[in-house]
């Protein structure tokens, strides 16, 4: 679940805590005051907008408004899970008095930062058997360097909570890449924040992915975010990112999974996927 920003206010529209932890937040404070000023529209407690890829709900109550911007793949069982979680800490850290002071704020950031740990931002590996899925997801979540081909059966599962990606906690699905298992690849990939597509860069790898993959995908889960990773950028004859982003229309980052800098360069694509992607 990637939560993009959260505005907290008082019962008479003063904010008391705003925080954004993406770039590209819709305009969200101005959309937040215009929803605010129609807060006595709104029959329910808790409610949410849609807007193209992004959902903002809130939750109001006598005392307290309390705004998430979230990505559309996030339901609203989970938001309104976060917003009730958030309300009762804005109780009990700021009490019958909304009065501002640095420890009150800091405290409910503290608890912000739970609420978005709460539900993993949802990462899916996906492509076809042999590119590097399993050897990127192992180096990533222990440290381990895999140079032979391990095929992965159905999916693994990983969940990784790393320096460069705070607040958030990250979960690695991988997909099976032979063909005996692409029928799985729907249910692994469903309600997924990212899909990473690991191509070897080949020139038939990505051909395939721009063929079949990308358009199966992006059916299933339209409102998911898509990337490529290079992988295999060491070989001969590897597509560099620029080209394969120019033929598939999908960012696209170069990766070499087998170094021993690799897990820091992966770590760095998922900030930029969780902070930079509109």
């Amino acid at each position: 679940m990637v939560i993009r920003a959260i505005s907290l206010f008082d019962a008479f529209g003063n904010e008391l805590y705003y925080e954004a932890y993406a770039t590209f937040t819709p305009n969200f404070p101005l959309l937040v005051r215009i929803l605010l000023g129609m807060k006595e529209h709104f029959v329910k407690e808790y409610d949410s907008v849609e807007l193209g890829q992004y959902r903002i709900s809130l939750l109001i109550s006598s005392d307290y408004s309390i705004f998430v911007l979230a990505d559309r793949v996030n339901s609203d069982e989970e938001l309104e899970k976060i917003l009730r979680f958030l309300l009762d800490s804005a109780e009990e850290i700021f009490g019958c008095s909304s009065k501002l002071d640095e420890y009150k704020v800091e405290r409910f950031q503290e608890k912000t930062y739970e609420a978005v740990k709460m539900l993993p931002i949802k990462c899916t590996l996906t492509g076809y058997g042999g590119v590097g899925k399993t050897t990127i997801v192992k180096l990533v979540a222990r440290r381990e360097i895999v140079k032979k081909h391990i095929p992965t059966i159905l999916a693994d599962v990983e969940e990784i909570e790393i320096k460069g990606i705070e607040p958030f906690r990250v979960t690695l699905f991988t997909v099976a890449g032979q063909p005996q298992y692409w029928r799985t690849w729907m249910l692994t990939t469903e309600g997924s924040d990212f899909v990473m597509l690991v191509t070897d860069s080949s020139n038939e790898d990505v051909n395939r992915l721009q063929r079949e993959t990308i358009p199966y995908l992006m059916k299933i889960t339209p409102y998911s975010r898509f990337v490529i990773i290079a992988n295999k950028q060491d070989m001969p004859e590897a597509l560099p990112p620029s080209v394969i982003e120019e033929a598939t229309g999908v960012p696209a980052f170069p990766l070499i999974a087998i170094r021993p800098d690799a897990r820091e360069k992966f770590i760095e694509i998922l900030a930029t996927m969780i902070r930079e992607l509109p």
